[in-house]
This record gives C-alpha cells, sequence and structure tokens, in this order.
C-alpha cells in the first residue's frame, strides 16, 4: 500500500478480536473529536444521513441513504461498482 503516512512510533492500539472490530484504547482527548468528525463527513453528501443502524449490534451507527437513493444498484458488479466510485470521486 502507498501512502505518505511513514511507520508508526510507538504500541499498537488494543482492539477487540470479534465483529465489530474496534480500538481499545489510544484515543483521541476530546471524545467528541470522532462524533464531529463523522458529522462533517455525512454534512458533504446529499442525501445521506447519520442514523442508528438497523442490522449491527445496539448502539453502532449507520450512514443511511435518503428513500429511493441508490449509489449503485444490486446486484452489482465489480466493474459496475468501480465505475460508479470513479464517477462519484469525478464529481467530487
Amino acid at each position: 500500500m502507498t501512502g505518505s503516512l511513514g511507520v508508526r512510533s510507538g504500541p499498537r492500539p488494543a482492539t477487540t478480536s470479534r465483529f465489530p472490530h474496534q480500538q481499545l484504547d489510544q484515543q483521541p482527548d476530546d471524545p467528541t473529536l470522532r462524533r464531529r468528525l463523522i458529522a462533517a463527513a455525512v454534512a458533504r453528501f446529499d442525501h445521506v444521513h447519520l442514523k442508528p443502524s438497523g442490522i449491527s449490534v445496539p448502539g453502532a451507527r449507520a450512514w443511511v441513504l435518503d428513500p429511493g437513493v441508490q449509489l449503485i444498484g444490486k446486484p452489482f458488479t465489480v466493474a459496475a461498482l468501480a465505475a460508479k466510485l470513479r464517477e462519484v470521486l469525478d464529481a467530487a
């Protein structure tokens, strides 16, 4: 994987070994930071909302599309998914 993050210094964070995979320590000092970052990301997309998940563990949140809005129809192929992602990224 190519990137510019460099080598991580310090110990690896502790994580759960089961689904959903979660980081247990080394959290930001500001407990609201993650919520604020997620809210800012969701706000960038029309027809997308952050709501309680209807299919995951209790308390989990999900990015939900408005009724009738489809990113890509199902079933889909890898080629169709790649084309739709390219379309969305090019429009950003």
